[in-house]
């Protein structure tokens, strides 16, 4: 048991697609996010380069949300 997974449970990597995006772009790797809706919507996206942008790259609508942050 830890703070992080109060019932015991551990994820597999496997079993954990977006840490593995993330994982794969921290270590120079490419990594693509698979979108498919019940609406029949499909894309491949490229969001990781955003999770690890400076506050100074933000969107101002980014930005003037910080604000409400506590």
């Amino acid at each position: 048991m830890n703070a992080l997974y109060p019932q015991g449970k551990v994820m597999k990597p496997e079993e954990d697609a977006y840490g593995q995006e993330i994982w794969a772009y921290y270590n120079h790797r490419d990594s693509y996010e698979i979108i498919e809706r019940d609406d029949g919507y499909f894309d491949a996206c490229f969001h990781v380069p955003h999770h690890f942008s400076s506050y100074d790259d933000w969107a101002t609508h980014e930005k003037n949300a910080m604000e409400f942050v506590k």
